[in-house]
């Protein structure tokens, strides 16, 4: 497997709420404390995306969105959606939605159908297709911390999605029994091409995982451990893997990803140990003994120090099996 694909299959979309909204200007939607992952796309008109930050004494930034273009916040971010830049805005849930009640996001929540919402001014129409969504293991991800708040996806950027659009449009109408199982694998679909996407697309400035992936030599790097977490890797090894020096591999990688080598082997042998604490009944003793680790104190360790919480209470809390 491939570094990307190794990143983007690590995280897992846990629970999904697809919505059409159908918007006549003019109209404005602040998506205000809203703590979840969401995606927007404009399947017809154009709107604008308006930063909120409550920190900054600048007017908001805007940013105009057209056919074909996309808003992703892979964590949730305060943001306005508006037919024009100086529209007013009502809060997300005072929207006049339809559908099944949103009930919020959780593994324990299965909605039976789309929410769906027609409002506004009576003016030109747009139309957005929305997902809403919560990654499993989310709390101190460092992977998905890697991400940008929000970030745009032009049509040229996205042509994947103008494929799924009119599937999803058809399944919005389809009262048939399923939704749920059928509207997950339509929501991980959209966000992980759309995750994709961006890293495809764009250069990464901010430190983290995304930034190693674009350096060569650290990429290697990550690529070895990805691959092999198992493996005790020392910091020789590694530099071998990348064809650098350890003392350019020292000050390299922790430039790209924020960590040096050996503590991002640790992270993600955490991560991946996380993961199996809720996805598996293996014991606690197999899940240490398969990722390597050499003691069960320097794992229990380690654990409580990413996780904040001991393997036995993070299973306890999030486990699905």
């Amino acid at each position: 497997m491939d570094l990307l694909s190794s990143v983007l299959s690590s995280l897992k979309v846990e629970s999904t709420s697809i919505s059409r909204w159908t918007m006549s200007a003019p109209w404005g939607v602040d998506v205000n404390n809203f703590n979840l992952g969401y995606c927007l796309s404009v399947v017809s008109g154009q709107c604008w995306v308006q930063i909120r930050d409550s920190s900054s004494t600048k007017s908001p930034a805007t940013i105009q969105l057209q056919t074909g273009d996309s808003v992703i916040a892979p964590r949730g971010a305060n943001l306005a959606i508006l037919s024009g830049p100086d529209s007013e805005t009502i809060l997300l849930d005072a929207l006049p939605w339809h559908g099944d009640t949103f009930q919020g996001l959780s593994s324990s929540i299965q909605p039976s159908s789309a929410m769906q919402v027609n409002w506004g001014g009576g003016g030109p129409e747009t139309q957005l297709l929305g997902v809403a969504f919560t990654f499993q293991n989310h709390q101190n991800n460092f992977l998905l911390s890697s991400f940008p708040e929000y970030f745009i996806l032009k049509q040229r950027e996205s042509n994947f999605l103008q494929l799924i659009h009119p599937a999803i449009q058809f399944f919005i109408d389809d009262n048939s029994p399923g939704y749920f199982a059928v509207a997950t694998q339509f929501s991980e679909l959209i966000i992980m091409g759309s995750l994709r996407a961006y890293i495809l697309s764009n250069e990464i400035s901010s430190v983290g995982v995304l930034k190693g992936m674009k350096n060569k030599s650290v990429a290697k790097v990550l690529t070895a451990i990805h691959q092999a977490p198992q493996h005790n890797w020392t910091l020789p090894e590694l530099a071998v893997e990348a064809n650098i020096s350890r003392s350019v591999l020292s000050k390299r990688f922790p430039q790209c990803v924020g960590v040096p080598p050996i503590d991002y082997l640790n992270r993600w042998r955490i991560h991946l140990a996380a993961e199996k604490l809720i996805n598996s009944k293996a014991s606690l003793d197999f899940i240490i003994k398969s990722l390597g680790f050499e003691t069960d104190r320097t794992f229990r360790r380690l654990f409580k120090q990413y996780k904040e919480l001991s393997p036995s209470q993070y299973r306890k809390k999030f486990t699905r099996v």
